[in-house]
């Protein structure tokens, strides 16, 4: 059973990931704006027509699905400077057995920081620990070897590979199935 969480943010010192509010819609365009050539190879909403009103959008949803235990969206930030370095979350939760989906990207400048993968521990710990998730699930296209070697590090097992699991640029893609069972797999 997925309970309410005490908390709205953590911390490990260095990197933050707090609950989005609703003044981060500027903050979240221009992170997504500056990152679309990447963005937009594995995230299926991040194409050149991305706007502000779809940043509104996304932060109104993600403030109101919050509030309904629906998802937990995080935005990830710098302890020292607070500045902006992607999004992570927990969505798809499922109330009745505890099951969640985690994803998450980071802005251009912020690849192979380890940024993805400490916001991913904190997101996976926050579930288990504070929603009570019994299994968090990660997705990804096979050939996005990136958010592989964050699976990895973080402790996901992979279980499989689903066919025509994902559809990216209106083309269908397998996807690489991972999942954590317990906080004892989480790496770091």
């Amino acid at each position: 059973m997925v309970t309410r969480p005490k908390v709205k943010g953590v911390t490990d010192g260095v990197l933050r990931i707090r609950r989005i509010d609703l003044t981060d819609v500027d903050t979240i365009f221009s992170g997504v704006s500056s990152s679309l050539e990447a963005l937009s190879r594995w995230m299926p909403w991040a194409s050149s027509g991305y706007s502000r009103d779809d940043a509104c959008w996304f932060v109104a949803n993600a403030w109101l699905a919050w509030r309904h235990q629906a998802a937990y969206e995080f935005l990830i930030e710098s302890v020292a400077d607070g500045r902006f370095l992607g999004l992570c979350g927990l969505n798809a939760i499922s109330r009745d057995d505890g099951r969640a989906n985690i994803g998450y990207w980071t802005v251009t400048g912020e690849y192979g920081n380890g940024v993805a993968t400490t916001a991913a521990r904190m997101t996976a710990r926050f579930g288990f620990f504070q929603l009570g998730l019994t299994r968090i699930r990660l997705f990804h296209a096979v050939d996005n070897i990136g958010s592989q070697r964050v699976a990895e590090k973080v402790g996901f097992v992979l279980e499989g590979t689903q066919r025509k699991r994902m559809k990216l640029d209106g083309v269908l893609h397998d996807a690489k199935l991972y999942a954590l069972t317990h906080p004892d797999e989480i790496m770091g």
